[in-house]
């Protein structure tokens, strides 16, 4: 499944996606999906690379999320 299927697949069933493809952001047009993305940005996709970004990642799902935007969750910092 290619990334703009995935999206349209997604956002059929959920309001984010989480993901660690930092690439989402320049190969898709997010505002066209009724779904917020959660970009999560560490040195690896390994529990002890991603285990302290938990935290920040629940902040961002725990607070008022837009459809069509892209949060960014990285080594203590996150934002749209």
């Amino acid at each position: 499944m290619r990334n703009g299927e995935l999206l349209a697949a997604a956002e059929r069933q959920f309001d984010v996606l989480v993901t660690m493809d930092r690439s989402i952001e320049h190969q898709q047009h997010l505002p066209r999906y009724d779904l917020a993305v959660v970009l999560v940005v560490s040195v690896s996709n390994r529990l002890k690379d991603t285990a302290q970004l938990v935290p920040a990642i629940e902040s961002v799902l725990s607070s008022r999320i837009e459809p069509g935007l892209l949060y960014r969750v990285a080594d203590g910092a996150t934002g749209p």
